[in-house]
C-alpha cells in the first residue's frame, strides 16, 4: 500500500506528499479532501513538491479537487508539479483545466 498525505498549512496552502497513485485514493482520503477544501480560503495553493510518484488516478484526484473548489467558488493553483505528473497532464490534454503555476 502506498503512503500519501495531505496537510493543510496555516498560510492557506496545502501540501501533498508521497505516492499519489491508485492505491492511495481511499474514501477516507476523499473525505479529508472535502473537509480541507471546505475550510480553505478563497485561493488554495497545492504544493506538489513532495509527491514522489503519480499515476493517472492521482491526476484524476487533482481534477476532482479543482472541480470541488470551483463548486465552492474557490480558486485552486498547483505549485511544483513533478515532471511525471506534467507528462500525464499533457498526454491527457488537461493543461487548460489544471491551473499550474
Amino acid at each position: 500500500m502506498s503512503t500519501f498525505l495531505i496537510k493543510a498549512n496555516a498560510d492557506g496552502s496545502v501540501l501533498f506528499s508521497g505516492e499519489l497513485v491508485y492505491s492511495a485514493i481511499t474514501p477516507g482520503l476523499w473525505e479529508q479532501s472535502k473537509e480541507i477544501l471546505t475550510k480553505a480560503a478563497a485561493a488554495i495553493a497545492i504544493n506538489l513538491n513532495d509527491v514522489t510518484q503519480c499515476d493517472s488516478t492521482g491526476v484524476a484526484f487533482i481534477v476532482s479537487w479543482v472541480r470541488l473548489a470551483g463548486k465552492q467558488n474557490k480558486k485552486l493553483s498547483l505549485l511544483n508539479v513533478p515532471a511525471q505528473m506534467r507528462t500525464i497532464i499533457h498526454v491527457s490534454g488537461l493543461e487548460k483545466l489544471l491551473p499550474i503555476l
